[in-house]
Order: structure tokens, then sequence, then C-alpha cells
């Protein structure tokens, strides 16, 4: 699918809102515990510039626990699929929730 130069930056925003979103959700403000990871998404979003995965482990403020956070923008779920294929049955992959951060919440639409 092609898209415009400028529907590809509404998804990129699309995909940043959503990751905010779902940190926030547990506790987690992105722009104030991990400043450097959100400067490079505020250049991927706004000048395009490619974001490599990269591995968070956040703490959840209303459970306490810590959790392992993958933000991967570009990501589709085949390439979460084979990862998991990969690792074998019983593998803690297996047990991982994905968050599609590429769909918008009809809330969300503005």
């Amino acid at each position: 699918m092609n898209l415009s130069s400028s529907e590809h930056k509404r998804l990129r925003e699309v995909s940043f809102t959503n990751i905010q979103k779902h940190l926030l959700q547990r506790g987690v403000d992105l722009k104030r515990t991990y400043p450097d990871i959100f400067m490079k998404l505020c250049r991927y979003v706004e000048q395009d510039e490619p974001f490599l995965p990269v591995t968070i482990y956040p703490k959840n403020t209303q459970t306490g626990r810590q959790f392992v956070c993958i933000i991967m923008p570009e990501s589709s779920d085949s390439a979460y699929t084979a990862a998991t294929q990969e690792s074998g049955q019983g593998h803690p992959l297996q047990r991982v929730e994905t968050i599609n951060i590429s769909e918008q919440d009809e809330q969300d639409i503005t």
C-alpha cells in the first residue's frame, strides 16, 4: 500500500500517541521517565527518522511490578509471530500481551 507522506506521518503520530497512552495506563510517563526514547520517537514522528526497536523495563505504578516493554512502531504481527514461534513452547514470549499501536481508538479521532 502506497501512502502519501502526510498519511504516513499521521500513522506515526497515531502510533506515538498509543505508545504514550498504553504506558500512562500503567503509570509510566515516557517523556519524564525515558526522555531519550521520547525524543527519538519525536524525531521519528516529525522528521521520519528511523526508530530501531528498544526494550525498556518500567514499573507499573498500579501493581508495583516491573514489566518488559518493547517499542517497535513499525513492526508487524508477522514479525512478532515469527519471534514467538522461534522461541518454542513455554518461552516467556508465548505469554506476552501485544498491543497494536497503529490502530486508532474511536475516542482518539479528532
